[in-house]
């Protein structure tokens, strides 16, 4: 055999050696997890209404309606109440002057939003859920004018359970 022909016999037997070398081998599996958290946030946009109790419109309820954001975790279910107020009762008041009004879940204005009748939902994750809150002050309620430069005013508390 010539020499050139022996190199490449060796070159060939050494890459099957280091190929055989190689082939033993030894594996283990791990597992990767994430803690995907349950969690909302809420935020609140204020309502304010003008009242009038004198003129020909008395007769009629002042409306108004604001929105809830809410964002919850993926597929999350929730429901949102709304307490009475810091004043208690759905009133605003001035002073010592007070004005009743109430929340509601629909447009008609005839199903009242308390912490005890929610309105429910299912998170979206990313995607922000808008719910309008109905704002009704009923006609005919005697006010003190708020030209001294001070509304009727009162702090309602929206809590999202989930």
């Amino acid at each position: 055999m010539n020499r050139i022909a022996l190199r490449l016999s060796l070159a060939v037997a050494a890459v099957f050696a280091a190929s055989a070398a190689r082939a033993d081998s030894v594996t283990t599996t791990f597992q990767v997890s994430a803690n995907v958290k349950k969690t909302c946030t809420i935020t609140a946009q204020a309502i304010s209404v003008g009242y009038d109790p004198i003129s020909a419109n008395a007769t009629t309820d002042a409306t108004a309606e604001g929105n809830l954001v809410v964002a919850c975790t993926n597929k999350l279910p929730y429901s949102i109440g709304l307490d009475s107020g810091v004043n208690g009762a759905r009133k605003m008041t001035k002073g010592s002057d007070a004005l009743d009004y109430q929340l509601y879940s629909d447009a008609a204005r005839t199903s009242a939003w308390t912490e005890a009748a929610t309105v429910s939902g299912t998170g979206q994750g990313k995607q922000a859920i808008t719910h309008v809150v109905y704002l009704s002050i009923p006609a005919g309620q005697d006010a003190v004018s708020a030209s001294e430069g001070v509304d009727y005013t009162d702090t309602v508390t929206a809590t999202v359970n989930f």
